[in-house]
């Protein structure tokens, strides 16, 4: 979901269990917080406080269909360090995407789309750094074989006597 104007946040219709709520926002550390819904239960006044990433590190690059080498559009890129999605965006129509203010560290970068297979690769930025061309390719996925079986047929044969 998505802030309004004054930072308020609200989701609704949530099922009780435990959730990993993770914030984001370019130019800023992510926040990351386990919470337990249980049944019934609403919680309210959850404030969140970001800190603003300073001399953070930009990436970019393009992300391809493999084989053909066309850019893919609306393609979705994360950022992860360990299992936490750090940074996300989508794809522009000429595949390009980026990410800016991002703190130094090491991250899993990775792309995805409908109809493709995942492509990752990790990377290490430092701060103040510009890593340009970092290109991905994402595989079709393969289609499950939906030919019909045969349908059945008739044997005939003619018994003959010796």
């Amino acid at each position: 979901t998505t802030t309004n104007t004054n930072g308020v946040y609200t989701l609704g219709a949530v099922q009780p269990a435990t959730y990993t709520l993770v914030v984001l926002k370019d130019g800023f550390n992510s926040w990351t917080e386990r919470l337990t819904l249980a049944s019934g239960q609403n919680i309210s006044g959850k404030d969140i406080a970001l800190t603003p990433v300073i001399n953070g590190a930009s990436l970019s690059g393009t992300i391809f269909e493999a084989g053909s080498n066309q850019p893919l559009a609306s393609a979705t890129v994360q950022l992860k360090s360990g299992n936490q999605v750090k940074f996300e965006t989508t794809t522009t129509a000429s595949g390009a995407y980026a990410f800016t203010n991002v703190a130094e560290g090491s991250y899993n970068l990775s792309a995805f789309k409908n109809g493709y297979n995942l492509a990752s690769q990790n990377i290490s930025l430092t701060a103040g750094q510009n890593l340009t061309n970092r290109n991905l390719s994402l595989t079709k996925t393969t289609a499950p074989d939906t030919t019909p079986p045969p349908a059945p047929g008739n044997l005939s044969f003619e018994i003959l006597r010796p």
